[in-house]
Formats: structure tokens, sequence, C-alpha cells
């Protein structure tokens, strides 16, 4: 777990959620989530060196997504290609309302899809 605040997950989860604004239905999407993959040039480089691409992949999502929404960064060496669950909370600031809110629709948008591999 790259997560170095202690708590678990749903407590993260539900920390966030109540920080920010969320629709009380039944169909918003709280939660967003990113696996990424070791590239096959580094399966054969020292553990540390895989650990450290792991480090910056979730400083770069944290950077990308705010820290503060991050509620698990998670690697798993194994199974055949290790690699890292990030979830998080997609959050944006509504400016009609001057708060934070729950919006997967407006976080990750084609363009942020589009964009995520070039960056």
């Amino acid at each position: 777990d790259l997560m170095s605040d202690g708590s678990d997950m749903l407590s993260r989860f539900n920390g966030r959620l109540n920080d920010v604004y969320c629709m009380k239905r039944d169909d918003v999407k709280a939660l967003a989530t990113w696996i990424v993959t070791l590239p096959e040039e580094l399966t054969e480089v020292p553990h540390e060196k895989q650990s450290a691409f792991f480090e910056a992949t979730t400083n770069f999502l944290n950077a990308r997504y705010g820290q503060e929404n991050a509620v698990a960064a998670v690697v798993h060496y194994d199974e055949t290609t290790p690699h890292l669950h990030y979830a998080f909370v997609p959050v944006v600031f509504d400016d009609k309302k001057s708060r934070y809110k729950v919006s997967a629709k407006e976080v990750l948008t084609r363009h942020d899809l589009q964009t995520f591999h070039e960056d």
C-alpha cells in the first residue's frame, strides 16, 4: 500500500465523501480507479526500480486527480504482471455553488482519457 497515512481504503473513501458534496442517488459514481501495469522494459530490472516506477506513477496520479481524493494505491507483485491499483474520489469545484462535489462525468472526460498516456 503506497498510502502512507496508515488508514484503510474505506476510511479514506468515507472521509473524503464527508468533505465534499455528493448527490444522494444510487447511480452516482463516487469511486474511480486506474490499473497501471509495469512497462515491459522494467520487468527484468531490480525490485527497487520497479517500486520507484509505481511510486512515480502514484505521484503523477495524485497530482492529476488530487492527493486529497486518493483512497488507495496498492501494488500487486504476486500476479503475472506487476501492477498498481489506484482508486480516487472524482471531485471537482462547482463554481455555481462554490463547493467541491463528486462528479466522475466532469473528472474523467474524453479529453482526460485521451491525454492520459501522453502525460
